[in-house]
């Protein structure tokens, strides 16, 4: 279990006083708890708390994020509306529930957020139903889980979501530093399987629905205009592996978090998203805007990756997924592939390649080693802070 952070009194930011708010608030909700800080910073902060084991369901811990000022208030508004527009796509964090009140009992459904579920003004209007109706509601509570009761009385804007225990791709790529472990090519591969079609293509599922993955309609609809405005390696985590797709029987889903910020156009996201690729591939910080070269005719981005006179600088690298990167990184946008392309690459490669393909690092690339990998450099992490 994560170590709880401390917090500087001193905190200029104010997130002492919203985390020892949630901290009190949730030693009064019945079979939850107060876990530990999670992240925090000048945007607001993000806290785990648990739900303790029942007669027929056990633990459940969530992530729930709390807004610390009015302009930070308003991004989390913006992030409400846009998980719920991306709920159902299995590649973004999942929204459980949301509440934006003035008093603590606010009219959720106004402000176009989650439904209320427990508020005064919910019990009114039980009060005028029909006493079997009533009766029907009360027997109903004891069954279904209440989207939002633990969120009634927090002020302003919360959200809970899925709490995603495996950390980040920052974590991931300085632990593989610090262990000397290049990351497989098929986890690659499969890390790849692009997040940006599940904001291109929204699936704006009903609450409740199970998730999916994402695809491109073939009804030649435009892709939408959300997209990620603050992609980096800390707003990249990793989900659970196997559940229902097989493309990630092995290797955790990789899924977007953080949707406050302004969003981005599609080539912009792309590009984020293949530079922390390179990234992963590079175990640290790349340079690209400094590094430019020619390569096979295109000028890219992709220098840290690519051939010197010395050789590869990283030769167990798929050629393919070299190739592709290099072009998703191209200067002149003409020689970049589009979204339905790409997707359509990294599928093949995900559903075809195997590790013998890979020789002589083939050993690198079983079933069996990269479980191994997985388990040194993901699950047997420190969770210490939760998030990194």
């Amino acid at each position: 279990m994560a170590e709880p952070i401390i917090i500087d009194l001193s905190d200029e930011h104010g997130s002492k006083r919203v985390v020892d708010e949630l901290r009190t608030h949730f030693s009064t909700v019945r079979r939850w708890e107060f876990e530990t800080l999670l992240q925090e910073g000048a945007y607001g902060v993000v806290v785990r708390i648990k739900k303790k084991p029942g007669l027929f369901e056990g633990v459940r811990r969530l992530a729930v994020k709390r807004a610390l000022g009015e302009g930070e208030e308003n991004q989390l508004r913006n992030e409400i509306k846009r998980l719920k527009k991306l709920r159902g796509a299995e590649h973004i964090v999942k929204i459980v529930a949301a509440r934006d009140d003035t008093n603590g009992t606010g009219k959720n459904e106004i402000n176009g957020l989650e439904t209320n579920d427990g508020g005064p003004e919910t019990n009114i209007a039980r009060r005028r139903k029909s006493r079997l109706k009533l009766w029907f509601a009360s027997l109903m509570r004891l069954f279904k889980k209440h989207a939002d009761h633990y969120l009634v009385g927090l002020n302003g804007p919360v959200i809970a979501m899925e709490y995603l225990e495996n950390g980040t791709f920052r974590r991931l790529m300085a632990r593989a530093k610090t262990h000397d472990i290049h990351l497989p090519n098929l986890m690659l591969w499969s890390l790849f399987l692009c997040p940006c079609v599940a904001m291109a293509y929204p699936i704006e599922a009903a609450e409740g629905e199970p998730n999916r993955l994402e695809t491109i309609p073939k009804d030649g609809r435009q892709p939408s205009d959300l997209y990620h405005g603050d992609l980096h390696v800390g707003n990249l985590m990793l989900g659970d592996p196997g559940g229902s797709f097989p493309e990630h029987r092995i290797v955790p889903v990789a899924k977007f978090i953080d949707f406050g910020s302004r969003a981005e156009m599609e080539d912009g996201i792309i590009a984020n998203l293949l530079k922390r690729m390179l990234n992963l591939i590079a175990r640290g910080d790349v340079p690209v805007l400094r590094c430019k070269s020619t390569y096979k005719g295109i000028q890219t981005m992709a220098t840290e990756i690519l051939p010197t006179e010395d050789g590869h600088k990283y030769p167990m690298l798929d050629e393919e997924l070299r190739d592709l990167l290099v072009r998703c990184l191209a200067i002149q946008p003409d020689n970049r592939p589009r979204l339905r392309e790409m997707l359509q690459m990294v599928e093949t490669a995900v559903k075809t390649k195997t590790a013998g393909e890979f020789a002589p690092y083939h050993t690198r690339e079983t079933d069996e080693a990269i479980k191994n990998t997985l388990q040194l450099l993901v699950y047997d992490a420190s969770t210490t802070g939760g998030i990194s």
